[in-house]
């Protein structure tokens, strides 16, 4: 281990430091130290990019071993030396700083794989990717206590916990669809019918995964418990009792907020983790919070602005009233910009409740599953965005409403579907709830060489995905599909995950022509537009539940 700590490396006899030096450090948890963490160490020091970049050690001794991982923060118990690998840096050197920081990067990441994690209290905000490293099996309690106790994140600073858009624990404990928009705006009829078609969908008839509520609730019920006779039940369900006391409630609301400015945030969070944490929270009536609506929630969000013109609102017993349509609370809808919004609703005299019934199925149920997919950044190649399928169907409702959105396309042509024929291997699961919603014979698709016995066969170049791997780019696959599986003339609908460059479905289409079957319909879980993988042929209808923009 000398060789790396040159001369040049090593400040020399009565040579001064910098009057100032900067730093940044990470301290990896280690086991016992092996050959390759001495070559790995050994090439970080090599490559350190100024005199002053050290690693040090220090030994943890085994008693940590002794102690739960449950008793505080840090999750790592099994490790034997932790190497503080330190960057540091002459005041003012930019150049030099962008080097150390890399370096910095570069050492951590080699070290990772061999290591027992990561000290938290290194980390940087922008280290979501470190904090499991940290926190272990601790991460996602920690997560929802510094949720509870810092709903404004005023220790926004702090190390990071966890990353919704990318943890598995969060994005898949159900999904919060906030109706925001300006008094008699017609959010709760919304949100109602939103409710009750959602259910329709997936053949709900308990609250277990819908739930319906406003974020106001908990503020309505003190505001009567305060000022008897008013009944909070009234002010919850009936418009025009709640227009009475508008004023009034205002003014409770507004001194509840003075005297504690996360008031808002703790009535949204309770609101929040009120409802069953694999759910479909229907929240309404929020205006402040705004902001802090989708970090705060530890699940994925969907914000919709429900709008109405002045007539529209009139006709549902709206008037002007200077001090409420002006103030903050009201206007808060309108300062946010479109860009903003997930999803807008004009609710205006011409909607209906089949409009509205028609606006979920076609709008948002899709945006739901979308909210509630993984997209994982560089993968298989930089610049690609991997929709990641297997996440979503961790959420309760995911194959629900799924099969919902299917049969529901499908309408009065179910009845002449059939069979579901799909490919290996997640249009398993997808077809799987789809042929037993049917009620149909489900047909599986096999790689070359899974299937015994007599098969039809059709070579294919391979999936998007597995085109778009380098190495495998060339190489040509087929699928084989059980001889007799298809009754010559049935009526075939075919059911996958995923439909990009149009391989996989051609190939079905050939399997199902091969054994005198018609395909009619094509039902998809997600596609990439961009890439125009539907069938050529007109005759075919095609459903896709989610739509992804790229490769």
């Amino acid at each position: 281990m000398k060789a790396p700590f040159a001369k040049e490396k090593v400040l020399a006899r009565g040579q001064s430091p910098p009057r100032k030096l900067r730093s940044n450090k990470r301290c990896l948890l280690l086991p016992e130290l092996a050959r390759v963490h001495e070559s790995i160490l050994s090439e970080m020091m090599k490559a350190a990019p100024t005199k002053w970049c050290y690693i040090h050690f220090l030994h943890g001794g085994e008693s940590v071993s002794r102690v739960q991982p449950s008793t505080s923060a840090f999750g790592c118990r099994d490790w034997m030396f932790a190497a503080v690998i330190t960057a540091r840096w002459a005041d003012g050197d930019i150049e030099r700083e962008h080097q150390c920081m890399a370096w910095l990067q570069r050492s951590t990441a080699s070290l990772l794989p061999h290591s027992k994690g990561v000290y938290g209290s290194d980390l940087n905000p922008d280290d979501h990717h470190l904090a499991r490293h940290a926190f272990g099996l601790n991460a996602f309690r920690l997560s929802s206590l510094k949720r509870q106790a810092d709903p404004l994140d005023v220790l926004g600073c702090a190390c990071p916990l966890l990353d919704i858009n990318q943890d598995a624990r969060s994005t898949t404990r159900g999904v919060v669809v906030l109706f925001c928009g300006r008094r008699c705006s017609g959010k709760d009829w919304l949100a109602s019918i939103v409710a009750t078609e959602l259910k329709y969908l997936m053949d709900e008839s308990d609250e277990r995964l819908v739930t319906l509520a406003g974020i106001s609730d908990e503020t309505k019920r003190a505001f009567a418990e305060a000022n008897p006779p008013v009944c909070a039940e009234r002010l919850i369900s009936d418009r025009a009792y709640k227009e009475k006391h508008r004023r009034a409630l205002g003014s409770f609301y507004q001194e509840k907020q003075a005297r504690d400015v996360t008031y808002a945030a703790e009535c949204y969070l309770r609101s929040v983790q009120g409802s069953d944490s694999g759910s479909i929270l229907l929240l309404t009536g929020m205006r402040d919070g705004l902001d802090y609506a989708r970090r705060l929630a530890g699940k994925p969000v969907v914000f919709v602005k429900v709008s109405a013109s002045d007539g529209a609102r009139r006709a549902r017993g709206w008037s002007h009233d200077k001090e409420i349509d002006e103030s903050h609370g009201e206007c808060a809808v309108d300062f946010k910009p479109d860009a903003f919004w997930d999803l807008m609703y004009e609710n205006n005299q011409e909607s209906t409740h089949a409009s509205a019934a028609e606006w979920v199925r076609a709008v948002l149920a899709p945006a739901i599953l979308t909210k509630c997919t993984r997209s994982i950044p560089d993968i298989p190649q930089p610049g690609i965005q991997y929709r990641d399928p297997t996440t979503l169907l961790l959420q309760p409702f995911a194959l629900p409403l799924w099969t919902g959105l299917v049969v529901s396309w499908l309408g009065s042509s179910r009845d002449r579907i059939d069979a579901v024929v799909t490919p290996e291997a997640l249009g398993y699961v997808f077809a799987g709830a789809v042929a037993s919603a049917l009620k149909t014979p489900l047909v599986l698709v096999r790689k070359q060489g899974k299937l015994e016995g007599d098969t039809n066969r059709v070579d294919y170049c391979g999936s998007n995905m597995y085109q778009l791997k380098p190495h495998m780019s060339s190489d040509r696959c087929s699928f084989e599909m059980v001889a007799g599986a298809v009754v010559p003339g049935q009526k075939v609908l075919i059911v996958d995950d995923c439909l990009a460059r149009g391989a996989t479905v051609s190939a079905m289409l050939d399997l199902v022509q091969q054994q005198g079957g018609v395909v009619s319909k094509v039902a998809i879980l997600m596609e990439l537009p961009d890439l125009s993988g539907r069938p050529k042929t007109k005759d075919v209808d095609v459903f896709s539940a989610m739509q992804f923009p790229g490769a």
